[in-house]
């Protein structure tokens, strides 16, 4: 396999596995009734910030990690 090819493959699985884990995040999340939507932003220098709102689009609570 080419250097690229790996890389190709790298990047793919660690997107899958970085989706995998958002989604089980947001699903745990959604336990809440209240809560309509998950956003979660992560800057260049790795800190997190996860922000909850309702279905009104009012955040309603979050963290940063």
């Amino acid at each position: 396999m080419h250097a690229d090819d790996k890389l190709t493959a790298y990047a793919a699985a660690s997107q899958a596995l970085a989706a995998a884990g958002l989604r089980q995040m947001a699903s745990i999340e959604f336990e809440d009734q209240e809560v309509g939507l998950v956003a979660i932003e992560v800057d260049r220098s790795g800190a997190c910030t996860v922000t909850l709102t309702n279905v009104d689009g009012v955040p309603i609570g979050g963290c940063s990690l």
